[in-house]
């Protein structure tokens, strides 16, 4: 055979194939697409993202004290108590003088800070012979509040007997019946900034203590605590607790009073349910809500 008649031979055999090829393509089934699942097919349950765990409260660094039996403040309880005499000190830090938290008082005759025209006519005699003779460099001077308790809140600087130092005074004076009470802070001159915190918390926890009210102790509790819906208060603040007794109430108040304390913060449950009382705490305080035979309501807020 001739090399022509190979040739066409193979391009004979090479058209033949192709043509196979093709025929055997347009005969294929197209690939089966998969069936949908079934409607009732459970879907795959995806976890919901945790609930973060509750930050538990932190416990409250204040405590409160009494204050030569008249007053009482909130001080830190890491500060270091030492009593000298008729002082009493509050030292932040072990084996330093300064900074330190101080009170004591003094018997003043013939003046008293029950009355307005008492605690007037004492500081003004008090602030011209005690205080402003004595040269003092004052910073700020002025008449406060705190509590329904009437004060002078003075910033000085004065020197320190034993050390010649300048040192830097932040203090709350007042008269209560005829007893002189200073609360002082003092620290080295111009180092109080990181301790500012701390002196208006003291300063803003001072409360009478040992009276008698009879309305609702507002200022004797934290700030945001609830208000017994009805009835009539009589109140005793001692240096401990606030006992507040009411009367023309009833149990089921009571209970809704409960309610607004737990709603407010507050962790309570009951105590003796055959009596109705109840017991909680909230930080560094803690309550007591129960009846009485006579009808009378019972509450406790202690420090």
């Amino acid at each position: 055979m001739s090399i022509k008649k190979l040739k066409i031979a193979f391009i004979a055999i090479v058209a033949f194939l192709l043509i196979i090829s093709m025929a055997a393509c347009g005969n294929d089934e197209p690939a089966t697409s998969p069936e949908a699942a079934p409607e009732d097919t459970p879907a795959v349950e995806v976890n919901p993202t945790p609930e973060p765990e509750p930050v538990p409260e932190q416990p409250s660094p204040w405590k409160r004290v009494d204050v030569l039996g008249m007053l009482s403040v909130e001080v830190n309880e890491n500060w270091i108590r030492s009593d000298d005499g008729d002082r009493t000190n509050f030292y932040f830090n072990e084996g330093s003088g300064l900074p330190v938290f101080a009170f004591y008082g003094d018997y003043v005759s013939g003046f008293s800070g029950d009355t307005d025209e008492g605690f007037d006519e004492f500081f003004e005699w008090w602030l011209a012979e005690r205080f402003h003779s004595q040269g003092y460099d004052v910073v700020s001077e002025e008449f406060v509040t705190n509590n329904g308790v009437r004060g002078v809140e003075i910033i000085y600087y004065s020197t320190d007997d034993e050390t010649g130092k300048e040192i830097s005074r932040h203090c709350i004076y007042t008269i209560i019946e005829t007893t002189y009470i200073a609360l002082t802070f003092s620290f080295e001159k111009d180092g109080e900034s990181p301790y500012l915190d701390d002196v208006r918390h003291v300063f803003d926890s001072i409360i009478r203590i040992e009276v008698s009210l009879y309305e609702w102790p507002a200022a004797y509790l934290p700030e945001d605590t609830p208000k017994y819906p009805e009835g009539d208060f009589d109140v005793y603040i001692s240096s401990a607790a606030v006992g507040i007794f009411v009367n023309n109430t009833s149990e089921d108040t009571l209970s809704e009073y409960v309610d607004l304390l737990t709603k407010a913060g507050w962790e309570i449950e009951p105590f003796d349910p055959v009596r109705i009382e109840w017991v909680g705490a909230r930080g560094s305080w803690e309550f007591i809500g129960q009846t009485r035979e006579d009808g009378t309501i019972a509450i406790f807020f202690y420090f």
